[in-house]
């Protein structure tokens, strides 16, 4: 399983927060578009971001922050798409049309309808077919992803090795502890020789282990960006 960032934690939370019919795209982005709304048209298969101008006159202050919004809102949709699509394709999510909307125009958005006026259009044809394909969709996490929050986004891989990792470092403590108090114990010295070699193969056997477990994790992160490089091939194609 690969890693989120801050917004796709965000977005994971937002779908996790769900009752049973599920939340859609317009609930998940909506705080997203203060001052703006997004129009999705399915028959023309085009998407526009539309931003508040007061008065309809735009100003060189108002200019540079829709610039800013621009970047910012194609960032945040093209990470929120991909990402239910990842999630969606790993089992972590389900999908369903409750009711198809007859409308080929759709918006949402917390935009004045009476002070939009600057239009920006989305020019990725893969995020316009994804935005088509999700907007009546409503989103139902599965036990698998709220256990991804619950547990601060870690995998269950991640958190086995964890533990693995702290009984492996337990066990090498112990060891040592015993050791210590072997060599300080000098009431009898065949024990101590004795003991002491059993440290040390006790030692080299944890040790042996944690770099297993780490070479095992490596290739399991390896294995992940693989597929998810091949993946991201097939989508492209």
């Amino acid at each position: 399983m690969r890693k989120f960032n801050k917004d796709e934690r965000n977005y994971i939370r937002l779908i996790n927060s769900t009752d049973r019919d599920g939340r859609g795209i317009a609930d998940i982005f909506d705080n997203d578009l203060i001052g703006a709304i997004l129009r999705i048209n399915k028959v023309d298969r085009t998407a526009d971001f539309i931003f508040e101008i007061a008065n309809q006159e735009l100003n060189d202050k108002q200019a540079e922050d829709i610039l800013n919004r621009i970047f910012e809102l194609q960032y945040k949709i093209v990470l929120l798409t991909n990402l239910i699509q990842y999630l969606e394709e790993n089992g972590l999510l389900t999908s369903y049309v409750p009711q198809p909307s007859l409308e080929n125009v759709i918006s949402f958005g917390q935009g004045d309808a009476h002070s939009l006026a600057a239009t920006r259009s989305i020019n990725d044809s893969k995020i316009i077919d994804l935005l088509i394909k999700y907007v009546d969709k409503k989103l139902l996490p599965s036990v698998e992803l709220r256990e991804l929050e619950r547990h601060n986004f870690k995998s269950v891989e991640e958190r086995r090795f964890f533990w693995e990792q702290l009984a492996v470092w337990a066990g090498i403590l112990i060891a040592v502890a015993l050791g210590l108090w072997g060599i300080f114990d000098s009431s009898n010295e065949k024990y101590q020789k004795e003991l002491r070699q059993e440290v040390r193969i006790l030692n080299d056997s944890l040790s042996n282990k944690l770099s297993q477990l780490g070479k095992e994790i490596s290739k399991k992160d390896s294995l992940n960006v693989n597929i998810s490089h091949t993946r991201l091939k097939h989508c492209k194609k």
